[in-house]
């Protein structure tokens, strides 16, 4: 039964910062989020979430999955709120335990992945994948029972022939299928990992080597280890990363602004046991080609636990910026790895942090879900959409004639300097100039 959810999303005003870098970037510190807003998913606690715009209407939608199986999609309309519905309890198969979304069936729309696992004690668990029509709402389901029982699921396009292929895993194998014109399942390759260790999370959200492909960065449940698995048609470790003694996540990002993905690692423990408890967050940096260049930053936040954490270019400076449950602040980019802490929650900041663009601004907001032991709550934190920019000298949104005027005033001076050589000079007005009209 579908019913009408209301999730209120106000922008809030934005505090703007004086001049100092590029004319009409946003700057750091005047990024702000709004109020939390909750929906309470009464079936039971949830599990999972995933996000992407199902009906293309250019904001993300949410979908959920409770410990109980139930998925529900909550459709965004771009004005902070919700159409939810629940697809089906627990999906005709047992409890729904991962989800992902990728236009497996090459219709040009996203479908909804699920793996399930039977109540019975069968070992064999069953892929479910429900294909969006473009009228709205999912067809009736294709299900494919599994070689055995399951642990992760992504979408990527591994044969890098523009289709989306889907990666699963099963404890320490990887097995990659695809949909074939019939919509029969077929497999195409599978790898062993030489670990003991399950694997716990499949991402395929980045390309690390710039092939043109989303590339897999496997994550193993006991220590942490970290593979990337590239997508040249043939599976097989390009990198590996050093064990964590208490691994939290790993997420991709261009933390450093050069164009490359990066990885960031947050940890909780030491490898040495005669060492004191410590929170960190690594970053390993891409080369560009698959490979990463070691532990090059090392951030230390022993004094708040790290239970999750995500990543977004909120600023839009082109560098990533972090967001840890528990911090409640997003950790906003400053240059050379340095971070202004921006609050963004009143509460915990949620056991499962995504970002998505919820209203269609181009700007990631974030959404945090909490769970217990009776309810699933969901919280979505917007990112204000507007800024200002550094030729806007009184902060008005716009560079114009008054921006010219305070420029003029200060000729000489320092304190309109916009390229950053110590003195406002003709310089500083083809800057200003290159930067006439409405802020980003």
């Amino acid at each position: 039964m579908s019913k009408i959810i209301t999730i209120l999303i106000p922008l809030a005003i934005a505090a703007h910062a004086p001049a100092g870098d590029s004319p009409g970037q946003c700057l750091s510190n005047q990024v702000s989020f709004d109020a939390d807003f909750r929906t309470t998913s009464a079936s039971g606690r949830g599990t999972r979430v995933v996000v992407g715009d199902l009906n293309q209407d250019g904001f993300d939608d949410i979908v959920t999955v409770d410990h109980l199986g139930e998925v529900r999609v909550l459709r965004s309309r771009g004005d902070g709120l919700f159409t939810e519905f629940t697809v089906i309890d627990k999906l005709g198969q047992g409890p729904a335990f991962h989800l992902a979304l990728g236009d497996v069936d090459d219709d040009g729309w996203l479908d909804l992945l699920a793996l399930t696992s039977p109540e019975t004690q069968k070992l064999f668990d069953t892929l479910v994948v429900y294909r969006w029509r473009q009228g709205g709402g999912f067809a009736p389901p294709l299900t494919f029972q599994l070689p055995g029982t399951s642990s992760a699921l992504a979408t990527l396009d591994f044969q890098m022939d523009g289709e989306t292929d889907i990666a699963i895993s099963f404890d320490d194998l990887l097995r990659v299928y695809t949909l074939d014109e019939t919509l029969a399942l077929v497999e195409l390759e599978h790898s062993p990992f030489e670990t003991a260790d399950e694997i716990r999370r499949l991402d395929a959200t980045a390309d690390f080597n710039a092939d043109g492909a989303n590339d897999l960065l496997v994550i193993f449940r006991r220590h942490g280890r970290k593979h990337l698995v590239s997508t040249s048609g043939v599976l097989g470790l390009t990198a590996a990363f050093p064990n964590h003694a208490t691994f939290v996540d790993a997420q991709p990002a261009d933390m450093d602004g050069d164009g490359i993905v990066d990885i960031v690692v947050a940890t909780s423990g030491s490898d040495d046991p005669k060492e004191p408890f410590d929170q960190n967050v690594v970053y390993y940096l891409g080369r560009g080609d698959g490979t990463f260049q070691g532990t090059v930053v090392h951030h230390d936040f022993s004094e708040i636990p790290i239970s999750a954490f995500t990543t977004g270019d909120f600023n839009a400076d082109g560098r990533g910026d972090l967001v840890m449950s528990g911090r409640m602040s997003a950790l906003i980019s400053q240059g050379e790895f340095g971070f202004e802490e921006v609050p963004y929650a009143n509460a915990d900041g949620g056991d499962i942090l995504l970002t998505a663009d919820l209203n269609g601004d181009s700007r990631p907001d974030i959404v945090g879900t909490y769970i217990d032991s009776h309810v699933f709550d969901l919280m979505v934190y917007s990112v204000l959409t507007a800024c200002a920019c550094t030729s806007d000298y009184n902060q008005d949104g716009a560079t114009d004639a008054t921006d010219l005027a305070v420029m003029l005033a200060d000729w000489g001076g320092t304190d309109a300097d916009l390229n950053g050589d110590g003195v406002t000079s003709s310089a500083d007005i083809a800057l200003l100039l290159a930067a006439w009209g409405e802020c980003p």
